[in-house]
């Protein structure tokens, strides 16, 4: 019933190469998942007169929900 001697273990070698391109296409889905398509940087850069803007709305915003 049950195959005994060298044929009974599977080919080593196959098992590794299976193996091993199931962690290639896990690895792969996983870095092409984390790219950024956005093409924008993280950052926006806004020059001081916005800055400034931007502060005084934050200061009657603060001031109208008081």
């Amino acid at each position: 019933m049950y195959r005994t001697g060298h044929s009974a273990i599977p080919n080593v070698t196959f098992m590794k190469t299976i193996l091993l391109l199931i962690t290639v296409l896990f690895s792969s889905m996983a870095i092409s998942s984390c790219t950024n398509d956005e093409g924008e940087t993280e950052f926006d850069r806004i020059n001081p007169e916005e800055e400034q803007q931007a502060t005084i709305v934050k200061t009657e915003q603060k001031e109208k929900a008081n």
